[in-house]
Formats: C-alpha cells, structure tokens, sequence
C-alpha cells in the first residue's frame, strides 16, 4: 500500500494512513494490536463516498476489503460471534456493502472456496458426463477433468480461459437446452452423473433446472446448488447490483426441505455463499413437476425473516474442507 494512493482512493487520509499502519503490524506479527484499530476505522468509514473513476472505486474496494479481511481473522482468533455481530451492525448503517459483506462472509464460511469443492468433487466423483447450468467465465468449468465429458449452458457466456475439447458451450437458457435435450443426437438418452447450478438468481428458476436435471440423472447421480445461504435482506433479494448478491435462490433448499424430505441433502460452508450437495435422487419422480405452479406461487412472497424464522434452525452446515469432501460422499452414499 502507498499512502498518497490510498489516500486517494479514500477520501481520508488519517484512515489511509492507520490502514497502512496496520498492514505494517500484520507484517511484524502484531495481529492482536490490529483488530482494535482496524475495528476503529470501520466504525469511522463512509463506505457511501463515490469514487472520482471506476478504477479507483475498484482500487478502494480492494483496499478496504483487505482490511475487512484482517478484521474478520482477528475476530475468527478471538470471538467469532463479536465479528458477525459486527459487521452485520455495520451492515445496517451502510447496507448492501461489498466491503462489509466480504467480513462477514470470512466470518460465516471460513474455509475452502467452493471452486476448491467443486474440484475435489470432480476428483472423486470422475463423472462421465456433467453439466453446469450458469458458467459466467469459466471458472468452475475449469475443474473438469479431461475424462469426463461435460456442456456449460449460459445464454451469455463469457469464456475467459482456455477449456478442453470435452466440454461443449451452449449458448442458450437452460430451458430451452432441456426442451431440445431429447432430440439433439450427442445428449439424447443420456443421464447426467453431476451437474452445478449457478444460472439465474432465482428460485423458480432454480427449482426448474433441479427438476430437468433430475429427470435425466444417473443412479447415484449428484446435484449441486450454489447461492443458498443468504446473509441479509439485501444480498437475498430478488434484484440487487451487490457482489454478494445470492438473490432468493435459497428458497429452492427451502422448497426440497418442504416437499423432498427423502433426498439426502448437505450444506456445506464454502464462501461466499454455501454449497448445496443434494443424493438420492429420484428420476421418475413428478412430485416438483405436478406441484411447480402453486409451489412458486406459495414461495414467492417469502423474506428473509422467513428463511431466518423457519429454515436456518432446521439445517446443520459443515466446514468446507476440500479434503474432507470425501468423508461427505462416503457418508452420502
């Protein structure tokens, strides 16, 4: 960090020049002597000031989520509960910040990222043939291994690496790609080992792809869902511009909860914002299918409060711990 950089990016000099101060302590193994100052700054933060161009406002995002970093670890070291009590504090005096957000969520899902889970799926699962719903730039398509063959379905991909020659890009919604699944000759007849859904942020769309996907899975066959776990009314809303935006996809759980109590389900804690594992799949099972209308009309109107009131108390997360997925499939299985 530079100070006449971050100063800039800040608007606050005093702040620029603690937030540097702070990173020299972290760098001489001083992290008990930081959280109380860093706790100070972001009580003193305006987390409202425009920046003067798009990359500074960028460059003060990373800035001052760095820091929201080293908060949340010292609340991890010292009580993690004082941390989430924190920032969600923070959260209603500045809602809907990227930067808060980032606390919070080191603070809730400590460990692995879900790309690290998705990988270590894909390891011991070597699944024939999988599809993703939502692959946005490629990220988690990155984590096919060459032997399985897999298609991304996106209606606006934007591809920014390379991928292998197994995987094929449609470049269409996901429900027009399940209404020609049947008549395109390389998916006709073919059941699906694994599939992540990450499209569109909400639920009745969600929901919909789960029962296409279902329909067609493999015995053993698994699902994974992303965006279940909300944080607050704002990142769970049904339209948001934060990047921690989850939308209400975390109704879909709430729906398999309610009416698939015989799936076997697991949640586990993977930042930023949970990752669904659902077995026991039932392919000839219509129970979603006959019931969709009423069920998305029933749902629809749910709030966060609901989902704290009647949902959070039923479901038990676990670590995200890539070395400990393993354990999660033998016990799935």
């Amino acid at each position: 960090m530079k100070f006449n950089r971050v100063a800039a990016y800040l608007s606050q000099s005093d702040i620029a020049a603690s937030l540097i101060y702070c990173r020299l302590l972290l760098g001489f193994g001083r992290s008990r002597s930081v959280k109380p100052r860093l706790t100070e700054i972001f009580e003193r933060l305006d987390f409202n000031v425009s920046a003067t161009s798009d990359a500074d406002a960028r460059r003060r995002a990373r800035a001052l989520g760095d820091a929201a970093m080293w908060l949340a670890d010292g609340f991890l070291a010292d009580n993690r509960d004082d941390g989430i009590a924190f920032f969600r504090r923070m959260l209603i005096r500045s809602p809907g910040s990227d930067v808060l957000y980032r606390g919070l969520c080191r603070l809730l899902f400590p460990g692995d990222h879900y790309i690290q889970i998705l990988k270590e799926l894909h390891e011991q699962l070597e699944p024939k043939f999988y599809v993703e719903i939502g692959v946005a730039k490629g990220a988690s398509l990155s984590c096919v291994k060459a032997s399985t063959d897999a298609v991304g379905v996106d209606p606006n991909p934007r591809i920014a690496r390379k991928i292998g020659r197994n995987i094929t890009i449609f470049s269409e919604t996901s429900n027009a790609f399940f209404a020609a699944y049947e008549r395109r000759p390389q998916l006709a007849g073919r059941r699906i080992d694994f599939a992540f859904i990450d499209g569109l942020h909400h639920f009745e769309q969600a929901l919909q792809d789960f029962i296409n996907v279902e329909m067609r899975a493999s015995n053993n066959g698994l699902i994974a869902l992303h965006d279940c776990i909300p944080f607050d009314e704002i990142n769970s809303a049904r339209d948001s511009s934060a990047a921690y935006w989850v939308g209400d996809v975390w109704k879909t759980l709430a729906v398999l909860m309610d009416h698939r109590p015989e799936l076997d389900v697991t949640i586990i804690g993977a930042p930023p914002s949970g990752l669904v594992l659902v077995r026991g799949l039932e392919p000839t099972s219509r129970t979603l299918e006959q019931k969709l209308g009423s069920i998305v009309d029933s749902y629809f109107a749910l709030s966060f409060a609901d989902w704290e009131r009647e949902y959070m108390p039923r479901i038990r997360i676990i670590p995200s711990h890539a070395n400990d997925v393993v354990k999660v499939l033998t016990r799935m299985n």
